[in-house]
């Protein structure tokens, strides 16, 4: 079985936002005619095609979230430029929510509309998403041990075991042993709680130093404020924070939207002088 993380780009819903000057205003709303939404869907089918496929390869996630969510909204004109990009539906977490914006002006621009298109831009909402499970069924024991963990934690354990044996530890299921270690707490098992905590740390902490050094490469060969904010956390789990605190003043040098670098620097510091 592959345990890795896996990413998913799913296209939710496009809207018509502009005409070409040189069109009828009212052309597409004439009765007998098709609604708008629906010719724009069969114009853009080809393009909205091309348009995911290479938001997927471009899209880098962080791979610290056992699952992931963080839905978009942006313009395009007929260039296919990134005119605006803003997020509508948060991950609830910043370099989340950040790595979607990135992929989006990495791919600008996604190239012209189709010749027979006459809109001058178009508004996409787009879901980027992201799971720590990839094999079926142990994302099926996985799913049924948290909707039991609540009110039957035995069955729930039961559950987590069963998507444990799939693993064969790995360091990627470190979360897996921190869910189960959080059933047992349930239970009562103390004991076996404290294992499963100690083999979900060891695991973790082997992910974050791997995590620092390809951060450390991937910032050689490009240079974003997403990336520096990236490695700032990296280093900051592994208690480097001189280091994560030089990363995240590269990230507030590189965009002007820096409010949340600055109190996440300021939040470095505090820790920094405290440890």
């Amino acid at each position: 079985m592959k345990f890795k993380n896996t990413t998913i780009a799913i296209l939710l819903m496009t809207i018509i936002l502009g005409l070409s000057h040189s069109t009828q205003a009212g052309e597409d709303y004439l009765p007998g005619k098709r609604p708008a939404n629906e010719i724009v869907q069969n114009d853009f089918s080809e393009y909205m095609k091309e348009l995911q496929d290479k938001l997927q390869k471009t899209w880098q996630p962080p791979d610290f979230m056992e699952e992931g969510h963080v839905r978009v909204y942006f313009k395009l004109n007929r260039q296919g430029r990134v005119m605006s990009a803003s997020v509508i539906e948060s991950s609830g977490n910043d370099i989340y929510d950040e790595s979607a914006l990135e992929a989006l002006k990495d791919c600008s621009p996604f190239g012209n509309f189709p010749e027979n298109s006459v809109r001058e831009f178009i508004s996409i909402k787009y879901s980027f998403d992201t799971i720590l499970i990839e094999e079926e069924r142990m994302h099926g024991y996985y799913e049924l041990a948290k909707a039991n963990a609540k009110n039957n934690p035995k069955m729930a354990l039961e559950y987590m075991n069963m998507a444990l044996n799939h693993v064969g530890g790995e360091e990627a299921s470190g979360f897996l042993y921190k869910r189960r270690a959080e059933i047992k707490e349930q239970l009562g098992d103390y004991e076996g709680a404290a294992k499963d905590y100690e083999t979900y740390n060891l695991f973790t902490k082997r992910t974050n130093i791997k995590r620092v050094h390809l951060l450390k490469h991937l910032v050689e060969n490009k240079q974003s404020a997403y990336l520096y904010h990236y490695l700032a956390y990296a280093y900051e789990q592994v208690g480097d924070y001189k280091n994560a605190i030089g990363a995240i003043d590269k990230a507030i040098e590189l965009t002007d939207e820096n409010g949340k670098l600055k109190y996440y620097r300021n939040t470095l510091l505090q820790k920094s002088q405290n440890s």
